[in-house]
């Protein structure tokens, strides 16, 4: 009777310990990704943009849009926007010119579950500034373009509103290269403010 417990006892023990060893070898040999285990999440969106920022001494009022794909907290994407008012032409009061950039929207979102976290992202572009010449009462002709290209690194404080909808508001630097005369890179490269309204699934 002893023989015949002490032998079952080691059999359990025996299946015990070959399930848990067989468990580990099956975890251990698990599929991996660099974005981690099982974790990987994609999704999208489209968020109209704003930016309030200055041309030369003229203040000016950007808008536009972008949309791009999100994988866990990176997303990448392409944007496009534009002025809307009026600018004039760095000393010339009877010229005005139009502003418009587009291009790359890359970005990285901390601590995304958070209902209020940090945003940093970066626009890089190319862009037009159109000239426009004043003729017969307020009717503009175009009359040169200059080609240049653009570099916005921002800050952004974001805030989920819901599953669907962030609010972000910050500041970015635009570093604007290659205009030509009459402006200088100076006259386009400013802090200003950054305002974002992302539409999509977070």
């Amino acid at each position: 009777m002893k023989h015949t417990l002490f032998f079952t006892l080691a059999v359990v023990l025996t299946i015990s310990i070959a399930a848990q060893d067989n468990e580990h070898k099956t975890t251990d040999n698990e599929y991996q990704t660099i974005f981690g285990n099982g974790d990987l999440k994609i999704s999208g969106f489209g968020a109209p943009i704003m930016n309030f920022t200055y041309i030369e001494k003229d203040f000016a009022y950007m808008i536009g849009g972008g949309a791009g794909v999100i994988i866990n907290n990176l997303f990448f994407g392409a944007y496009g926007m534009g002025a809307i008012n009026e600018l004039n032409l760095k000393d010339d009061n009877n010229s005005s010119i139009e502003f418009a950039h587009g291009g790359l929207w890359l970005g990285y979102t901390m601590f995304h579950n958070k209902a209020i976290h940090p945003v940093f992202h970066t626009r890089i572009g190319w862009g037009t500034i159109y000239q426009y010449t004043a003729v017969d009462n307020f009717v503009y002709d175009p009359s040169t373009s200059d080609h240049f290209f653009i570099l916005s690194p921002t800050a952004e404080v974001e805030v989920n509103l819901s599953r669907f909808f962030k609010l972000g508001i910050g500041s970015t630097y635009d570093f604007i290269f290659n205009v030509q005369s009459p402006y200088e890179t100076g006259d386009f490269t400013h802090p200003s403010l950054f305002i974002s309204f992302k539409f999509g699934w977070f």
